[in-house]
């Protein structure tokens, strides 16, 4: 359900380039289809209440997609992700992340926590800063640095929304996670998801659990993660999809057996 609204709410900030027919086609389908209550509802959230981030008009969605099927697309994989940050002349940040779920331990009972893995900047991208505390770090990406950012419903609730929360740790999967900051009041990412309890790096996710396994962050085949980006200044969205067009060649070539029939658009 995450996905198909996520998908829902880039496609329709696509429409928005001729907002008075998306609007119109979108109540015709939900009259036709019989729920327009709840597809108003959408509307209202998607289309007719602004994105509650920094510059939310500069925002777009970064996908792979087959370039066989044009209409098939697909998640990146931690590689592809990492290369399109590094070459792009389009983004002045870039950014991925995924759901995921664990068991929280060391306050009370057992408990499994929604949490988004973010690479670190995704926050400061989006404009909002953490309440208490501070967000990711550059480097916090890499293994060893296992850090946390809760939710402020999370803090509140499990936590009693103790001021000294920054600093203390929590049992992730058995692990031990600092907590590094709470996000405001209201926060929510992605936008119409479920709430988040948490937000952590893809640390864990670059470490081998035993010798000779390959880590998610090196698996190139291994598609997972969402991407969105935000446009530099004077850099428009045909020159953007031109410049992810540019990478995808160069990785197909590079990496055929894994890159050969991937494309790349926003």
């Amino acid at each position: 359900m995450d996905t198909l609204f996520k998908d829902l709410q880039y496609a329709l900030r696509d429409l928005l380039k001729s907002r008075g027919f998306s609007i119109v086609a979108v109540l015709t389908l939900a009259l036709g289809i019989g729920g327009p209550t709840a597809m108003f509802s959408v509307i209202k959230a998607v289309v007719l209440r602004p994105l509650p981030f920094n510059n939310p008009d500069r925002l777009v969605q970064v996908q792979e997609y087959d370039v066989r099927r044009r209409s098939s697309q697909f998640r990146f994989s931690y590689p592809d992700f990492a290369d399109v940050r590094a070459r792009n002349h389009s983004f002045a940040s870039i950014a991925a992340y995924t759901d995921d779920e664990v068991t929280a331990t060391g306050f009370g009972e057992p408990r499994h926590v929604g949490v988004e893995k973010v690479t670190p900047g995704l926050f400061e991208m989006l404009g909002v800063h953490p309440s208490l505390g501070r967000s990711f770090q550059s480097e916090e990406d890499q293994p060893g640095h296992h850090v946390a950012v809760l939710s402020d419903a999370f803090w509140r609730g499990r936590f009693h929304a103790d001021p000294k929360i920054v600093g203390r740790s929590i049992a992730l999967n058995g692990r031990q996670f600092t907590i590094v900051g709470v996000m405001p009041r209201g926060f929510q990412f992605p936008i119409l998801s479920e709430g988040r309890d948490m937000w952590l790096t893809f640390s864990r996710s670059s470490e081998s659990d035993e010798p000779g396994d390959t880590p998610m962050t090196a698996q190139r085949g291994n598609h997972g993660l969402q991407v969105i980006a935000s446009l530099k200044r004077g850099v428009s969205l045909p020159v953007a999809i031109a410049d992810l067009g540019s990478i995808a060649h160069a990785l197909g070539s590079t990496y055929p057996g894994t890159n050969r029939y991937s494309g790349i658009r926003a």
